[in-house]
Parts: C-alpha cells; sequence; structure tokens
C-alpha cells in the first residue's frame, strides 16, 4: 500500500472523531535511515573515511549505485554497504554520528520529510 493510498485511510478516522481539519497532519515516512544522508558533499566521503582518487558520487555512479541525473541513490541502503567495504570506516553508527554532525537536513529531498519539517515550522515559529 502506497502513501496516496494510505494517508487518507489514516486521516478520515481523526476527522471522524472530531478532530477539525488544519489541527493535524498525517505523515506516512517510510523508514529508509540511509535516504537523508546521501547528498553530493564532502563530509559524506570523510565520514566514511572514503579514499580513492574519484569522488564518493563518482565512485558510486560507476558503481551503479547512484546514477547521474538522480539526487540520491535509488537503494541507499545498497550504496551504504557497498561504500563501508571499500572504506575505512567499519562501524555504521559511527558514520552516522559523523554525518549526522555535518550534514544539514536542508538538503534533504524527502517529500515526507519536508512536510514534517515544513508542518513543525509552521506549527511552532521562531519567537
Amino acid at each position: 500500500m502506497g502513501n496516496k493510498n494510505t494517508l487518507p485511510t489514516l486521516q478520515f478516522p481523526k476527522e471522524r472523531v472530531g478532530w477539525e481539519k488544519g489541527r493535524f497532519v498525517v505523515i506516512l515516512i517510510q523508514p529508509e535511515l540511509e535516504a537523508w544522508m546521501w547528498q553530493d558533499n564532502p563530509h559524506v566521503a570523510n565520514a566514511f573515511g572514503f579514499q580513492k582518487s574519484v569522488s564518493l558520487r563518482h565512485w558510486l555512479c560507476q558503481q551503479g549505485l547512484w546514477p547521474a541525473n538522480a539526487v540520491k541513490p535509488p537503494d541507499p541502503k545498497r550504496a551504504f554497504e557497498k561504500t563501508l567495504k571499500v572504506s575505512k570506516a567499519k562501524i555504521p553508527s559511527i558514520v552516522f554520528k559523523k554525518i549526522a554532525s555535518q550534514i544539514s537536513l536542508k538538503h534533504c529531498v524527502d517529500d515526507s520529510f519536508d512536510l514534517l519539517k515544513n508542518t513543525l515550522q509552521q506549527w511552532f515559529p521562531n519567537e
């Protein structure tokens, strides 16, 4: 069941029990932890300890894991695993920690994440 079919199913019961439209948002985020971190950014390669003569993105493109016209790899988990195998870093949690401390979420292109971020900004604007 995809997002388009699931969201109305989740939203309808809230309205039926008295929640006002606009007072809640149903956001379905399909878990894919690796998706947010894939940016064409040298901090990603540094977090892996990736040391090749080409950039990490170019190398992933050569491996068939990140098409040149794509914003992120179509299979982020596979790209992560393959990069981990050829890099100095061997502990995934350390790679994620380094990336999380250096990569901005501003460039995340996930529609569900953008909806979450925008909704929170509307509900809790800077004062």
